[in-house]
């Protein structure tokens, strides 16, 4: 059995937008043909047909997946043998666990749904339901090939957190209609804490890694802004404001013409020395080493 995790998508294969935790594909069919492989989900899959069918195993059960329906399947969930037909058309999310924490306080929403999903990973996607996702998909497709770079990542994250209320409506639909009651999704003050948070962090696009600073526009004191993430999300506030920095450290050392410098200054740090030391602390290596790595995947 071999465990896939978000690290295994390379953008060679047909990625029409790629990030460090969300992959959208146009076409499953393109990488993904474990006839006689076995794997092991690290993280989160939106598989949507829009044409043809297609066969699977998860957890050693098949499903079939039609026209106007959707899979989705959870990290640690084991799947198996894989067969299209010769027409299947799909759309294809992957993301993080990671990627879900900061938009849907942790999956605060999701998990009550989520055992029977586990079972039932086939949902049907009603006619007007379809045609949402498919403005979706239009929507987020033009904004990549038009938007700057800078800001793509930006505006794919907050479709990506629209796209995934809609699903969350989708499925409460389809439990009523299976006579399943669904779990009001009412959230704890940590929760709207860790939402006023994270909404402020994606803001921030890694300029700002001061705590104090996201609990003063919190309006809350520093430990109670610790202690809400920490409880909420099992991490402290520095660990997803250093890798949401990092991301963006990455990002602009990898996709962008900037000099180390532009991307030092526009980042907030106060010397060249400030943030070499800052790059080589978390990565293990200067800004331009960084770079060159980055570059050579």
């Amino acid at each position: 059995m071999r465990e896939i995790t978000i690290d295994d998508f390379k953008h060679d294969f047909g990625v029409e937008y790629f990030s460090k935790s969300i992959y959208l594909f146009h076409d499953i069919s393109r990488i993904y043909h474990p006839e006689q492989d076995t794997l092991l989900i690290d993280i989160i899959v939106i598989i949507a047909c829009l044409r043809g069918k297609m066969t699977i195993t998860v957890d050693n059960i098949p499903f079939t997946l039609t026209r106007n329906r959707m899979l989705f399947l959870q990290p640690r969930q084991v799947v198996g043998k894989c067969l299209m037909s010769e027409d299947f058309k799909s759309r294809f999310l992957v993301f993080s666990v990671n990627s879900i924490e900061k938009r849907l306080y942790k999956q605060c929403e999701i998990r009550d749904n989520s055992n029977y999903l586990r079972l039932h990973p086939v949902i049907p996607l009603y006619k007007d339901t379809y045609r949402i996702f498919q403005y979706y998909y239009r929507i987020a497709t033009h904004e990549l090939q038009t938007a700057n770079s800078f800001y793509k990542q930006e505006i794919f994250g907050h479709l990506l957190q629209s796209l995934m209320y809609e699903f969350l409506l989708l499925t409460d639909r389809f439990l009523a209609k299976q006579g399943i009651k669904t779990v009001s999704h009412r959230h704890t003050s940590d929760e709207e804490i860790c939402h006023y948070f994270f909404s402020l962090l994606s803001l921030s696009h890694g300029c700002n890694r001061n705590v104090e600073s996201y609990a003063k526009q919190i309006s809350v004191h520093p430990d109670r802004l610790a202690a809400a993430v920490k409880a909420v999300c099992g991490h402290t506030p520095i660990k997803y404001i250093t890798e949401e920095t990092l991301n963006i450290i990455s990002h602009e050392l990898s996709d962008s013409q900037k000099t180390i410098s532009e991307i030092c200054y526009e980042l907030g740090f106060t010397s060249l020395s400030s943030f070499g030391k800052y790059v080589k602390k978390h990565k293990g290596c200067s800004p331009r080493s960084l770079r060159e790595q980055l570059r050579k995947k």
